[in-house]
């Protein structure tokens, strides 16, 4: 019996690197995107070598940077070759990122007719002021003209992106987006916290102390305003920033949150199969130089010992609405715990369903999700 696998493709090109981004991400000319490209397709069947006969993909996900960057045609050919060097399941969720700004009707028909059967988009904010300071080139209008270009190919599973805790951001402004998202009607909405990271301009603004971002009471604040709007139209939280409708929620996103085995073909991209993660180089033109002389771009691998992968199922599976069955976890690594699970349940950070004998978060606890995990590992 083949193993499940999921892929990630990496395209690590934007018309514009927005002002938050960390992502490995640059503008680049017509002929570095099709030589990467003819990379990642030379990467597929380097990587199929020890993996396609034992495996069969259930989702493939194309990420980046901005996939609907990519000329008319790439990806197309990018699928192709998955499915060329693979063996792919019929009801394999294919997903792919587009930005609304680059999205047309042609490339829209060519994605529903090679597979893909999901797209996420960012919208981020409806407010024009708070677009302009992210760095994003759509507006609302373009969102909306973009949702109606994919239906009009086909696609009807669409994620729109959410983003909170920007500065100045009121929970009016967030209630006025997805009451805008839920009017589109789409079936999942991603709703992520703004994180200042190193080499982004927000990095720079932070720095000098000009980015008037809120407190963490004002940000827990705003993202319970998320999630009630949210419950309000009818999209369910599985994950801390994943409310999807019933039977929507992504499949890809839930094999890295339950520590299934994904490969990830592209610069910068991670795998983990078998106990091992490794990944590619972040150097665009290194990734492609190598592959052009039939080389895997390794950067790194490591083996993940027990104790290791143990703390990595609390890290992930912690963060969904289902939580983690603790007796899937070896006793004596539990045993270790108790004393701070036992401390977390009694601040209603935590519940323990003692007949399933699953432990997940409280909507208190998945306020301060991040700060629990690190007293867990």
């Amino acid at each position: 019996m083949r193993k499940p696998l999921s892929i990630y493709i990496h395209i690590p090109f934007c018309a514009k690197k927005c002002n938050y981004c960390a992502f490995t991400s640059v503008c680049a000319e017509q002929k570095t995107k099709l030589d990467y490209t003819d990379a990642l397709k030379n990467e597929i069947k380097l990587r199929s070598k020890t993996l396609s006969g034992a495996h069969e993909v259930k989702s493939i996900y194309i990420g980046g940077g901005t996939p609907s960057s990519l000329p008319l045609g790439e990806i197309k050919s990018i699928l192709e070759q998955i499915y060329k060097f693979f063996i792919v399941k019929d009801d394999a969720e294919i997903t792919i990122e587009v930005n609304p700004s680059s999205l047309t009707l042609e490339k829209a028909k060519e994605y529903a007719l090679v597979g893909i059967n999901r797209v996420s988009m960012g919208l981020q904010a409806i407010q024009p002021h708070h677009l302009k300071n992210l760095g994003r080139l759509h507006t609302k209008e373009t969102f909306k003209s973009a949702v109606e270009t994919l239906r009009l190919a086909g696609i009807k599973n669409i994620n729109g992106d959410l983003m909170l805790a920007l500065p100045k951001q009121t929970a009016q402004e967030v209630e006025e987006t997805i009451s805008y998202m839920a009017k589109l009607d789409l079936n999942h909405i991603s709703a992520y916290m703004l994180e200042i990271e190193d080499g982004t301009i927000f990095k720079k603004l932070f720095d000098a102390n000009l980015l008037a971002l809120p407190t963490e009471s004002e940000a827990i604040k705003l993202y319970t305003s998320a999630k009630t709007a949210l419950e309000k139209y009818g999209y369910h939280r599985y994950e801390v920033s994943n409310f999807s409708k019933t039977g929507f929620e992504s499949k890809h996103n839930q094999v890295y949150w339950m520590g299934g085995e994904y490969l990830g073909i592209g610069a910068s991209a991670h795998s983990y199969i078998e106990n091992n993660r490794f990944g590619n180089t972040n150097d665009i033109q290194k990734y492609i130089e190598h592959l052009q002389k039939n080389e895997i771009p390794l950067d790194f691998k490591e083996d993940i010992n027990e104790i290791e992968k143990q703390e990595e199922r609390i890290l992930l599976e912690l963060r969904t609405a289902k939580g983690i069955n603790l007796s899937n976890l070896d006793a004596s690594f539990i045993d270790s715990k108790r004393p701070i699970i036992k401390s977390l349940i009694e601040d209603n950070f935590l519940i323990l369903n003692p007949t399933t004998n699953h432990l997940y978060a409280t909507d208190k606890g998945f306020m301060v999700l991040d700060k629990i995990i690190e007293m867990l590992v």
